[in-house]
């Protein structure tokens, strides 16, 4: 077996400590999505649930005019399959896009949710999955029907973004 020389040792220690030192010292890059934090809510329901979170800040497709998020709302009348819209939450414009399809028993929406935050532009995704509440028998169909018409995505999302 090889002996170890105390030199070496010695040098090893050095290494680490100045790797130790750099690290503390030496200011470290952050990612601007470090320095935004975000509490991404739990939806506890019993026919709806949350899929596919997802959280950006400066998206370079939203575009912004004189300090405002631009939104190029679609018609009412509008017969594409993505509605796009303004609406206010907590005193905070968002530009929100919503599109559904269905599926074998359930329906899914997705809902993209484009604010201002510090001048950055924060942009939160989210689809909702819900289940077809007619394929229940009563009084769970009911209960299905009443939990999706009083279930309000506008709440969790204005309460990610303070």
């Amino acid at each position: 077996m090889k002996k170890i020389n105390k030199k070496h040792i010695l040098y090893l220690i050095f290494i680490i400590l100045l790797a130790i030192f750099c690290f503390l010292i030496f200011p470290k890059e952050t990612d601007k999505d470090e320095q935004l934090n975000f509490k991404i809510p739990n939806i506890f329901t019993q026919y709806m649930s949350a899929q596919d979170w997802e959280i950006k800040t400066n998206n370079q497709e939203i575009n912004i005019k004189n300090g405002e998020i631009e939104c190029n709302e679609t018609p009412l009348t509008s017969s594409l399959g993505t509605a796009v819209y303004k609406k206010i939450l907590n005193n905070k414009t968002y530009c929100v896009s919503m599109s559904s399809e269905g599926a074998a028993g359930s329906v899914y929406k997705k809902y993209d949710y484009h604010t201002l935050k510090d001048n950055n532009v924060i942009s939160i995704s989210v689809t909702i999955r819900a289940t077809q509440c007619y394929n229940y028998d009563e009084p769970q169909a009911t209960e299905c029907v009443t939990e999706r018409e009083s279930f309000n995505i506008d709440n969790f999302i204005s309460n990610i973004i303070q």
